[in-house]
């Protein structure tokens, strides 16, 4: 949290960076955005959220060898290199 100190620091810095003449412009701008901000987030919870068509899903292809028993004890390599680098 931010103290008594530091947000007169802060408003000290603010002044002299800005100036006093662009401050009220400052403030009024950011208030613009807050407000325009506010008016999306309205708008965004008031549209219906589209239904899933289920179109899109990706059906995985049957294999082959789902039932056949292999002789490597059913691992598959290739998914693993033989590639011996490895820790230890």
């Amino acid at each position: 949290m931010i103290g008594t100190t530091e947000a007169l620091i802060i408003g000290g810095v603010v002044l002299l960076l800005f100036g006093a003449k662009k401050l009220p412009e400052l403030a009024k701008s950011m208030g613009q955005s807050k407000a325009a901000f506010d008016e999306g987030l309205k708008e965004g919870m008031n549209e219906p959220l589209p239904e899933d068509s289920g179109e899109d899903k990706v059906e995985e292809p049957d294999s082959k060898d789902d039932d056949e028993d292999d002789d490597d004890g059913g691992h598959d390599d290739s998914l693993h290199s033989n590639f011996g680098g490895g820790f230890g």
